[in-house]
């Protein structure tokens, strides 16, 4: 169910897995598996992401890119942005969520 009459239990917040340390424990279902970790930083994912789509990296924090990337990233917050404010005009709990996780 989604819209304003949405509630916890709609969103299934429990379903979401539980990382510890090598096992997941699902809390909804009570049960414990055995997962691989993925042992990457955040800057080796992100430099990963960039090297495999052929985008710029640099090594430290920079503002300086092409236009045309800025346009584009520009673009996409502003449409991601939208999407969260209509969500939340709507009282949308569930869009709301995904809205600002894509925000």
């Amino acid at each position: 169910m989604s819209g304003a009459n949405a509630t916890a239990d709609d969103l299934r917040l429990f379903d979401c897995p539980v990382t510890e340390g090598r096992t997941v424990r699902s809390r909804s279902h009570r049960t414990t598996r055995t997962v691989k970790t993925d042992t990457r930083t955040p800057q080796q994912l992100v430099s990963e992401f960039h090297e495999r789509f052929n985008l710029p990296r640099s090594a430290t924090p920079t503002v300086e890119i092409v236009p045309a990337l800025a346009d584009l990233r520009n673009d996409l917050l502003r449409e991601e942005a939208a999407e969260l404010i209509d969500a939340c005009d709507a009282g949308d709990l569930t869009a709301i969520a995904d809205g600002i996780a894509d925000v």
